[in-house]
């Protein structure tokens, strides 16, 4: 920029990067936090809202950058025109090295009522690692936030400045892990980081499931992510470290996200719109994109409302006895407001993810034609010709893991044979069926994947299938499988199937809550045990019934882990690769009913916790 643009950028501004008072004026984009959920139901149909504010912001550099552009510099740097402004960039402190200098490419970002909260940061270069972990010993920082991967369509992101196991050297420090913690969206990594007789734990806290320039697939991932991050322990209070690829996309909505909710803890409204302008003059483009920015105030919400959407198990009795409640001025119970407030949301998956589940030759393979699998998260199966089989079925996630469950649909008498390769291929040895084989829905179209005699065999396509054992529990029937493939006999797999007793096809949720519990617990022991691929649940369509089991496992999961209830993410989050979970209200209450009667078996949670 010359000098005039500089000036002008300024003049459009007056107010400069550092001003602030957290708890003065507000602006007329100002919303108190009271209202803002009245004010987002409101922003839903209005298409032309989030569009119109955004084309306000100042886009491109409006402040100088000359220390980045210095010819010794600019290999630092891994996009043209992203810099840091002169006047907000982070000065490295010089080291011994004859072409050590005081650059790297970040920017401290103030947080609401806090000088340099943040440190906005590119992801490190092959030739930047030394100066990344100098700023981060330097500036006493003890989180940092990664929000890239390192490979995103075949495209380099972001270098790996970590060891994987093992130590490494960085500059004249050395750097140890202490610990990887993983799961299904982020992992946690502990390292320590020694500097002469010094040495320091630090903590990175790496989110997974944020694709380049768009956004996660539901809002409440993002918002426990960082709900685990701020219950970390602290030690030391150097600034956060955030990054992604260039340090403004991602790495701005997140900090505009941690802002905001400071902002309404203290302030008790929030300004989205005057914080990422606020942002812009710190850091260029921070929110780089029209859909992060809409992002932000959907992920806002669900932190605002995370509270009793997401409770502590200490707190669950009591709120769940608040959500049967009725309202007096509505009539309306409680838990049927957040029911909907669960389809409040602005993402919905567009047809184009279908295209597989759509094509002429496979529509004959789904029962229901409203009930399809996602192509992204989709089993890939193969015939002996290398051919592609499709099949009604798709990875959902467990807490700690990506592709934990398959959901599918009960075989047609067609599909009885895919049915088979994927679960050899998938190597797996847990099937829970949740659906009736003798009801008049089954008459229509069922096909039966196993021998009905004891010992007997049947063969279906290339696999041999023995029915091993058949065993009758109280509210359940366990049936013991053995199947190989014609080219390998001497591989032979076992499986046991769970076969649910006491769910009627006819019935939205189970006769009995402690019978699903019961059943839960029954198949997570064995499946623990024998894991060998992911655990397949079906019923009829492959959604409903099976939908509720996933959740149920994994809420139950989690509780277990972070001693909180999270009924309400974990929907949402399997919700965004099958959208027709959880279908109704009675089946969102039979959840709590679920959780409530885990909590007793518990001695009302005091073990538990």
């Amino acid at each position: 920029m010359n000098s005039t643009d500089v000036e002008k950028a300024k003049e459009a501004r007056q107010d400069v990067y550092y001003e602030f008072s957290p708890m003065a004026r507000t602006s007329a984009t100002a919303v108190p936090v009271s209202d803002f959920k009245t004010y987002m139901e409101s922003k839903k149909t209005d298409h032309e809202f989030f569009g119109s504010q955004f084309k306000k912001f100042f886009t491109g550099l409006q402040f100088p950058t000359t220390d980045a552009n210095v010819p010794g510099n600019r290999a630092k740097n891994k996009y043209k025109n992203i810099y840091p402004y002169d006047e907000t960039r982070v000065h490295l402190k010089k080291g011994n090295g004859p072409k050590d200098s005081d650059y790297i490419n970040a920017s401290y970002i103030h947080g609401y009522g806090n000088l340099k909260s943040y440190i906005a940061a590119q992801g490190p270069l092959i030739n930047t690692i030394d100066d990344f972990w100098r700023m981060v010993w330097n500036e006493n920082s003890e989180k940092i936030v990664m929000l890239t991967n390192l490979f995103e369509d075949d495209k380099v992101k972001c270098i790996q400045y970590w060891p994987d196991e093992d130590k490494m050297e960085t500059g004249s420090m050395r750097m140890e892990v202490v610990d990887i913690e993983t799961f299904a969206e982020f992992t946690i990594r502990t390292f320590n980081l020694i500097n002469g007789k010094e040495q320091r734990l630090i903590r990175q806290f790496h989110f997974t499931a944020w694709p380049d320039k768009g956004v996660p697939s539901y809002a409440s991932s993002l918002v426990h992510f960082r709900s685990k991050l701020m219950h970390s322990h602290e030690n030391r209070k150097g600034p956060m470290v955030v990054h992604c690829s260039a340090g403004i996309g991602r790495t701005g909505t997140f900090i505009a996200l941690d802002y905001l909710v400071h902002q309404a803890k203290e302030a008790g409204y929030v300004d989205v719109f005057e914080c990422v302008e606020t942002l812009r003059r710190q850091r260029l483009n921070m929110v780089q994109t029209q859909e992060q920015y809409k992002f932000v105030h959907e992920a806002l919400l669900e932190a605002l409302m995370c509270t009793s959407s997401d409770p502590s198990s200490a707190e669950f009795p009591q709120i769940y006895k608040d959500l049967l409640k009725v309202d007096d001025k509505t009539g309306t119970r409680n838990i049927d407001v957040h029911f909907e407030n669960l389809g409040s949301g602005f993402s919905s998956l567009p047809e184009s993810v279908y295209s597989f589940a759509k094509n002429p030759t496979n529509k004959k393979k789904n029962r229901y034609s409203n009930i399809l699998p996602v192509d992204s998260e989709m089993p890939q199966l193969r015939d002996n010709e290398n051919n592609p089989i499709y099949i009604n079925a798709v990875f959902l996630p467990a807490y700690k893991t990506k592709r934990s469950f398959i959901a599918t649909q009960m075989p047609l008498q067609e599909t009885v044979v895919d049915f088979w390769q994927l679960l050899y291929e998938q190597k797996v040895s847990t099937i829970v069926m949740l659906n009736q084989t003798k009801s008049k829905e089954s008459k229509e179209n069922i096909g039966i994947y196993w021998p009905d005699q004891l010992n007997a065999v049947k063969e279906y396509g290339p696999f041999r299938v023995t029915k091993k054992s058949d065993t009758e529990e109280a509210d359940f029937k366990t049936i013991d499988l053995s199947c190989c493939k014609e080219e390998d006999e001497k591989e032979e797999r076992k499986l046991r199937l769970f076969q649910c007793t006491f769910w009627a096809d006819s019935s939205t949720v189970p006769s009995s809550v402690l019978k699903f519990l019961k059943l839960i617990n029954a198949v997570e022991l064995h499946h623990d045990r024998n894991n060998t691929g992911p655990l397949v649940v079906h019923c009829m369509n492959g959604a409903e019934k099976t939908g509720l089991f996933c959740v149920l496992q994994v809420v139950l999961e989690r509780m277990k882990i972070e001693q909180d209830v999270a009924i309400h993410h974990v929907i949402q989050q399997m919700r965004s690769i099958r959208p027709s979970i959880i279908p109704n209200v009675e089946q969102f209450k039979f959840c709590h009913d679920v959780v409530l009667e885990f909590l007793k078996q518990y001695d009302a949670y005091s073990n538990f916790q």
